[in-house]
């Protein structure tokens, strides 16, 4: 039998669990962007190592959206960070 506590406990995890969920794929997009801006940046620099490394850095989040129905979603939230567009989605440029 669960007490108080443990039922108490158990909304407040399920609570946080939804909470969380709603922004992952603009979150991923958000730091996709970043991470391919800073690969960008480290090749014109001629580092091409870390450049490597942050475009692998997006490759992974990116694949986490592949062939699901959240890439379209992931796409276009992509696209408006990485080229500073967000004032459409109604936020601000940073």
């Amino acid at each position: 039998m669960m007490t108080r506590l443990n039922i108490f406990i158990l909304i407040i995890a399920i609570f946080a669990l939804l909470c969380g969920c709603g922004s992952s794929v603009d979150s991923d997009a958000k730091n996709a962007a970043e991470m391919m801006r800073k690969s960008l940046d480290f090749s014109t620099e001629y580092e091409l190592e870390k450049a490597n490394e942050y475009f692998q850095q997006y490759k992974e989040i990116e694949k986490k959206y592949l062939n699901t129905d959240k890439h379209k979603e992931f796409t276009e939230a992509y696209w408006k960070y990485f080229t500073g567009n967000v004032a459409e989605s109604g936020q601000e440029k940073s």
